[in-house]
């Protein structure tokens, strides 16, 4: 949240390029593997984008417009290997995931102090007692600033991040016709002290309303903030198979729903 809320995006890409490589990296294996097959090229590649809390929404939606925008150290390089017949074609320029899951995010960091504040302490390393309190004051009044950003009409960086999640072009490509698109799924809980469940069902809607597929939609009961995998193991891994599985994916904006374990 320290990230998001404080700094800008431009110090924080170098901590990322080791990350833009990797997934690069898979992309092309990706693409090799389809080739050889005699699969098409397009399509979402094998990569599941797990992102937890609005921190975890900023981090990755900088990794994918990086991967869009930064150039990469392999294609540059003088000494790198010539590419074989069968992965010749470069890689994607952006990330287009298999899946998308969302755990305990995003929210918009407007609707109520109880959120706000203790997400962002949570991001604050261990302070002395003294220390300890003027963070908490600080904090309040940043709330305050965001509360009248709001009132003004202006989006908080908060909100402006949960936003970044369904812009064109970031994880889904602009055109995907004809093209199998990625499966979205959120995960929340109404006992969660940080995000509230109207913001995630807000944005749920408008990821649908912009043609996400969005297939799994899991409000928990009882587990607290980004703790669903501890504390629901057993259902969260099945819903992670079923959003992987592509079953029942009923085209643009469609969702999925098996014996009432999936709200929609």
């Amino acid at each position: 949240m320290y990230d998001l809320m404080f700094r800008p995006d431009s110090p924080q890409r170098p901590e990322l390029a080791a990350a833009v490589e990797v997934v690069r990296a898979a992309q092309a294996e990706e693409v090799a593997r389809r080739v050889e097959g005699g699969k098409a090229k397009e399509g979402p590649h094998g990569i599941l984008v797990h992102i937890l809390s609005s921190g975890g929404v900023h981090k990755a939606t900088l990794l994918a417009r990086m991967l869009r925008t930064s150039p990469s150290s392999s294609a540059s390089s003088s000494t790198s290997p010539a590419p074989t017949s069968s992965s010749s074609s470069p890689p994607p320029s952006g990330l287009h995931p298999r899946a998308i899951l969302i755990d305990s995010a995003p929210t918009l960091g407007r609707d109520t102090r109880a959120f706000f504040v203790p997400a962002m302490l949570a991001s604050f390393p261990r302070l002395a007692p003294p220390l300890w309190l003027l963070a908490v004051v600080a904090m309040n009044a940043f709330w305050c600033l965001l509360w009248t950003m709001a009132t003004f009409g202006v989006q908080n960086p908060v909100e402006r991040v949960a936003g970044r999640l369904v812009e064109p072009g970031v994880f889904d490509e602009e055109s995907t016709q004809g093209r199998e698109k990625t499966r979205w799924g959120y995960v929340y809980s109404e006992a969660d002290k940080v995000v509230g469940v109207e913001d995630v069902r807000w944005h749920v809607a408008r990821a649908r309303d912009m043609g996400r597929v969005v297939a799994i939609e899991k409000c928990f009961q009882k587990s607290g903030h980004v703790n669903h995998l501890k504390e629901e193991g057993g259902v969260y891994w099945d819903l992670l198979a079923e959003l992987l599985s592509g079953d029942g994916v009923v085209g643009d904006g469609g969702h999925v729903k098996s014996n009432d374990v999936w709200k929609s």
